[in-house]
């Protein structure tokens, strides 16, 4: 478990201010994906729209929001006042890059219509725990998706039946590009069982399926 310094990753170049909040411990995954987003090219994020699902603390939507990403932080009711508190934290209101980010609900199968999708990217780390909410998470994933959209799951392989039973579940409609090379990782935030997939939507054309691949 994890807590938020007030260094990103060795450099220091990205700066997460400590919050205050005892529950803001955290699994290595979330630091593992927000590392890897902080390493992209400056203009990689710029602009684009961004939704993260079962945000938690918020660190992979954090580093996106201060790279120029438009970012969504998703969780559910009882959570939201939390990540909230977490966002302020580390983006005060005084913040310009406060205007990046926003805090919405989001139960996973209900109806995204009032998150305005499709976004360009959706983030989850550690999101693949429950069986039973796997349809609900992707139908999630579905509705938020567009065409060229890319999803970016960072997962621990904890339970090899669950992760091979949700990728099975998964692949009927999107495609899964594998994980990101280790080396493409940070050199200090990766672990050997943990690993970001690059996931994109399965497109019908002309009563076929076809790979509409689009790399990040």
């Amino acid at each position: 478990m994890f807590g938020i310094t007030s260094e990103w990753c060795s450099s220091g170049k990205e700066i997460i201010k400590k919050a205050k909040i005892n529950k803001l411990l955290m699994k290595l995954f979330s630091l593992v994906l927000g590392a890897y987003l902080h390493n992209l090219p400056a203009d990689e994020l710029q602009n684009k729209r961004i939704i993260e699902i079962g945000s938690g603390c918020g660190v992979p939507g954090i580093v996106a929001a201060r790279k120029g990403a438009k970012v969504v932080v998703t969780e559910l009711s009882d959570e939201l006042d939390f990540l909230q508190q977490n966002i302020l934290a580390n983006i005060p209101d005084e913040d310009p890059v406060s205007s990046n980010i926003e805090v919405k609900e989001l139960f996973w199968g209900t109806d995204t219509s009032s998150l305005d999708p499709p976004f360009e990217i959706i983030l989850g780390a550690d999101v693949v725990y429950e069986i039973q909410l796997f349809p609900e998470l992707i139908q999630s994933l579905r509705d938020l998706c567009g065409p060229n959209t890319v999803i970016l799951l960072a997962l621990e392989h904890r339970w090899k039946d669950i992760e091979s039973w949700f990728f099975a579940d998964l692949e009927k409609y999107f495609i899964n590009h594998g994980p990101l090379p280790h080396d493409c990782l940070d050199t200090v935030y990766r672990h050997p069982k943990i690993d970001i997939y690059r996931l994109t939507k399965r497109v019908m054309n002309t009563n076929e399926w076809y790979f509409h691949c689009v790399l990040l």
